[in-house]
């Protein structure tokens, strides 16, 4: 028997259209840590650091539901991190 691994992108979403995100930065940021993001993880992250063309988020607010034990606090690390890479540029 094959191991089942699930399904690993959110089995619903709605997302705002955007055109451009810090998610790549964002990710780039995290794999200098030693750790690797998952793919899906990566989608979450790009969704939740969308822009507006005048550079204001697109979601003021994100949610998600993941199964425990699943990652999600990753994603939440990953955002903590590039908002403290944020705030320190800022300065």
């Amino acid at each position: 028997m094959a191991d089942r691994i699930g399904r690993q992108t959110p089995t619903e979403s709605f997302v705002l259209p955007y055109q451009k995100t810090d998610g790549a930065e964002a990710i780039a940021c995290y794999g200098k840590s030693g750790r690797k993001a998952m793919d899906w993880q990566k989608l979450l992250v790009y969704d939740i650091l969308a822009r507006e063309e005048d550079n204001q988020w697109t979601h003021m607010k994100y949610g998600l539901s993941v199964p425990r034990q699943n990652g999600k606090n990753e994603v939440i690390a990953i955002r903590e991190v590039y908002g403290l890479l944020l705030e320190r540029q800022a300065e």
